[in-house]
């Protein structure tokens, strides 16, 4: 997770980047980081992905590495964002 210390002031994050084997420990927070404009989440699997994220006002960029060439379910959540970028890996390499 970067910044490593993100989860401690949620409310002062701007760009956020995480495994999606992270996303447990943010999901519970995920409405505090009110100032977030930027995220990233490498390696997401095709679990759904939290309708909380919407309520982000400030979120513009979204960038999702995804594992398989599926798209998770709920990424209407993003539809408000300036910027989605998907790409998809196979065994850690992006294509």
């Amino acid at each position: 997770m970067h910044p490593p210390n993100a989860l401690d002031a949620p409310n002062r994050v701007s760009s956020l980047v995480i495994t999606w084997s992270d996303w447990d420990a943010v999901l519970p927070k995920v409405k505090q980081f009110k100032a977030l404009k930027r995220l990233t989440v490498n390696h997401v699997e095709t679990a759904p992905l939290a309708r909380d994220l919407a309520a982000l006002r400030s979120l513009e960029s979204v960038e999702l590495l995804l594992l398989k060439e599926r798209l998770p379910p709920g990424i209407e959540v993003f539809s408000s964002v300036k910027e989605l970028k998907l790409s998809v890996t196979w065994d850690g390499r992006q294509s």
